[in-house]
C-alpha cells in the first residue's frame, strides 16, 4: 500500500505553515528558494523509513524537530512508555487575540506493497515533480 493519504496531507500542511512563517526569519540572498528548501525538507522526511510495524517514528520526529528548531520554533519530543515518539512544536502567536491552529499527522506509514515504479522511500524527483 502507498503512504497514507492522511500522512501526505498532514505533512503538506506542515510544509505550508513552514513556508508561511519563513518570511519571519532572515534569509540571505545566497539561500535556496523557499520551494527548493521545502522540497529538500520533504525529500529528507520521506526517506526516513517509518514503516509500521515497528514504526520507528523517533528518527522522523527528530528530523522534523531539527528543521523546526533551526527556524526558531520551540519543539519537544514526547516518548511513550513503549518507545513510540511524538513531536510537539509551538509557534507562539504574534498577537494575543490570535486563534490557535493545530496540525496533526501520523509519522508512521504502512508497508508500500507492490506496484511502485520508484522506490517509495527514495523521494526522487521525476520529470521535475
Amino acid at each position: 500500500m502507498p503512504i497514507s493519504f492522511r500522512t501526505i496531507v498532514g505533512f503538506a500542511l506542515l510544509m505550508l505553515v513552514m513556508l508561511a512563517i519563513s518570511p519571519l526569519f532572515a534569509v540571505d540572498d545566497a539561500a535556496p528558494s523557499l520551494a527548493d528548501e521545502a522540497t529538500s525538507w520533504l525529500q529528507g522526511y520521506l526517506r526516513i523509513d517509518t514503516t509500521n510495524p515497528p514504526g520507528n517514528e523517533a528518527r522522523a520526529a527528530a528530523y522534523l524537530a531539527q528543521i523546526l528548531h533551526s527556524e526558531g520554533v520551540a519543539t519537544r519530543l514526547l516518548v511513550t512508555p513503549d518507545g513510540r515518539t511524538n513531536l510537539y512544536a509551538r509557534l507562539a502567536a504574534t498577537e494575543p487575540e490570535a486563534d490557535t491552529l493545530i496540525l496533526l499527522h501520523h509519522m508512521d506509514v504502512v508497508a508500500a506493497g507492490d506496484g511502485w515504479t520508484h522506490d517509495p522511500l527514495s523521494a526522487e524527483l521525476s520529470k521535475g515533480k
